[in-house]
Formats: C-alpha cells, structure tokens, sequence
C-alpha cells in the first residue's frame, strides 16, 4: 500500500500523464506533417502522351504533317503536398510540344513543355526533347510483284506457271521522302522443301522495296492492304496423239487411211486437267465435202485450261487417202415428197443432178433406182413464192456409196 502511494504521489509531483499525452499528440502532428502537409512529398506519373500544338496550322497551311514523336510517352515526376498530389491522375498532366514553327520537310528535335495542375512542381521528365519527323503527306500506286523465294519440282513432268497475286496495285500513302524510295511492292512466299505437283494459293505479306533491293522502312506507311493472295500454278506436262475424227463413219481402215502431222504434241496444264486427256481430237472430217485424195492444215485446238507446251506446234498438216475410191454422177427426176400438208407446189427443178463417190466396186454396181430423193416441207408450211428446201439423198448399195456435196430442189408454193 505504501509502494501504491508512492508511484501516485510520483506522478502527481512530475505531471507524468500531461507529458505523455503531449508527446503522443506531438507524434500525430509530426505524422500528419511529414506524410499529408509536407510541400516536399514526391510522385511520378508514367506513360503521359505528348499533345502536339500547332498541326492545323502546319497541315493547312505549309501542307506539311506530323508522322512520328506525338506517341511518345514520358514519364513526370512532380512534387508536392501530397493530399494535393493524390487529387491528380496523369490524364491532369499536360506535356506539349509546339510545331507551328516548322517550315519545311525535316526530322526536328523540339523542346517539351509540362503544363501542371495547381500546387503541383516538376522535378524531373524522363524526356526534355522529343524526335519529329515531319513532312508532306502524299499517296501513290505501287505495283505488287510476287517473289517465289524457294520451291521445289517433283519431275521433269512439272514446271511453275506464272506465280501471280490477286492485288496488282496497292496505295501507299505517308510521307513524301519515304513514298519516294519506293520502287516497287513485293510478296515473298518461301516453300521450302515442299515438292510442288499442283497449283496452290497462300497469302503473303507486302514488303516495299528500293530500286536496289533494299526494304523501304514502312512505320509512317499505311498501305491499303498489308497480305495479298498469291497464286502459284503448277503445271504438269504430257504427250499425246492427235486424232482426227469422221462426220459420218464412212472412211474405214480398209477404204482409207488418214495421217496427221505432227502424230503426237506435248501439252501442259493443271495436272488434274491432263489426268484424263488421252489424246487431243483437233478436227472432224466432213466426207461429203473430200472429193478425193486431200491435205488438210488444221488448227490444233487444245482443251480448256491446257496449253501446248514451248516449242511445239499449233497447225497439224491432216492427209487423206481414199483406196480405190470413184465418182460418179446420176441425174435424179422423181423425188419422194414428204409432209407437204395442203400446200400447193410446182417443183421448178424438173431433176437434180447427184455425184455420188465411194468404193469402185460399189459404185458401179450402184442403179438409178438405188438413189431416192426426199424432199421435206415440213418447216414450209407458212411460206409462199419460190424456195430452195435442201433434201435429203438415201443411197442403197453394197459397200461405201455417199452423195458429194449438198443439193437442194427449187419449187414453187403459190
């Protein structure tokens, strides 16, 4: 009891408690002083954009434009209380630079300006300066080229076509100096070791050129397409005989024979499309119209999607040789009338001379009786006056017999 009253007559004598609790209120202030109301408390602020000043002016009226500096970004360090610092994000931060000076084409060096929000001092920037290149902005048409870097062939029965692009032009538009570098815009597609045997399509990136090769640096560029399609054909070859064929069936291998000149060609195309050719059929023979032994310059004609191959030949030279084969002539007067309906004709042609070649053995054998005419006004009925209607020769005989040519009878419908 005497130690208790002793402690409080202690605390009672030196103020204990006063001075404790000006000590701690001491240690709020110097808290409150240092860490909310000190002028000397520091931040920075990261990734401020740069406001570029005076663009309209230097676009409207020097023509010139901003490519590069207004995205760079820079790091401010300010200085203040921090309850003021803490009221400001870095959207409140204002860094610019002033390009309304600017005369001419160049790549410049400008001075940074801060603008800060009241009670707010710079310390430091992570950039005092800032890199512009400036200069006229124009567009142009570039040819796209496709460059083939690495293929390879299967056999000598393939070769590459024309690789093309789907894009022949695009438009490049930035600045002047830059566009004018450029000579030309190229695709390259690099296959590798993969062993082409049919046509394929991929897409490749644009790269502008120099004259000499060289890339063109295309970050102040914008192209209007960035990927073209680029098509690479792969033709495959093959060598086929010609044929001609007949109109009618009349020439055999034992009446005739028929040859043509070159026997066979070499073609090229897409390898699907040559899968299935056998032989190219360049022409059919009318019999009727050869009269005899004959040669015929024909075009050879290929199908659709295939080509004849570098240095073969686009005419065949067709050669006919009838054996033992002769003419002859029949004067033809009655004629067997068909689908007249209640026309009223007068045949003006009192007969119609007809030649008729074919085997000698045939032909001589052949009688007038054994040609009937047939003259057919079905598609007269409405006609009047005088017409030719073409009609239709039947021969019977023993062996290859044919008319030569085409006849026609003139009659009257009144």
């Amino acid at each position: 009891m005497k130690n208790e009253n002793k402690f409080l007559e202690f605390i009672r004598r030196f103020h204990i408690i006063p001075k404790i609790v000006c000590v701690i209120l001491a240690f709020i202030f110097w808290i409150y002083v240092m860490e909310i109301d000190s002028p000397d408390n520091e931040d920075t602020f990261e990734d401020i954009y740069i406001t570029v000043v005076g663009t309209t002016e230097l676009e409207n009226e020097k023509n010139l434009s901003v490519f590069s500096g207004y995205d760079t970004p820079v790091d401010v360090t300010v200085k203040g209380q921090k309850s003021v610092i803490s009221k400001y994000t870095a959207e409140d931060i204002v860094v610019t630079v002033d390009v309304s000076d600017i005369e001419q084409s160049g790549m410049y060096t400008l001075e940074l300006f801060y603008d800060l929000p009241s009670g707010l001092t710079l310390v430091e920037s992570s950039a005092k300066e800032v890199n512009m290149f400036i200069d006229r902005r124009t567009s142009a048409n570039i040819a796209v080229e496709p460059q083939l870097k690495s293929y390879k062939i299967s056999t000598a029965d393939y070769a590459l076509g024309d690789v093309t692009c789907d894009t022949q032009l695009i438009t490049v538009t930035g600045p002047e100096s830059v566009i004018n570098e450029i000579d030309k815009a190229v695709v390259e597609v690099n296959m590798g070791d993969e062993h082409l045997t049919q046509s394929i399509s991929t897409d490749g990136t644009i790269v502008l050129k120099r004259q000499n090769g060289e890339t063109v640096d295309s970050r102040y560029l914008k192209l209007s397409k960035n990927t073209v399609s680029v098509n690479i054909p792969v033709l495959g070859f093959k060598s086929v005989p010609l044929r001609v064929s007949t109109k009618h069936g009349f020439y055999t291998n034992d009446n005739s024979t028929l040859t043509v000149e070159p026997q066979t060609i070499r073609i090229k195309g897409e390898p699907s499309a040559l899968q299935n050719i056998e032989y190219i059929d360049i022409t059919t023979i009318d019999e009727k119209k050869i009269g005899g032994d004959t040669e015929l310059n024909v075009d050879i004609n290929l199908p659709e999607n295939v080509y004849a191959a570098d240095g073969q030949p686009t005419v065949a030279t067709v050669s006919i040789k009838l054996n033992n084969f002769i003419k002859k002539t029949f004067v033809i007067e009655k004629f067997l009338v068909i689908n007249s309906g209640d026309l009223d004709i007068d045949v003006i042609d009192e007969s119609v001379a007809v030649t008729v070649i074919g085997e000698r053995g045939a032909v001589n054998r052949l009688k007038l009786e054994d040609i009937v005419i047939t003259v057919d006004f079905a598609n007269y009925m409405d006609n009047t006056g005088i017409v030719n209607p073409p009609v239709t020769i039947t021969i019977y005989s023993e062996g290859t017999v044919y008319e030569l040519g085409f006849y026609d009878v003139q009659v009257q419908i009144k």
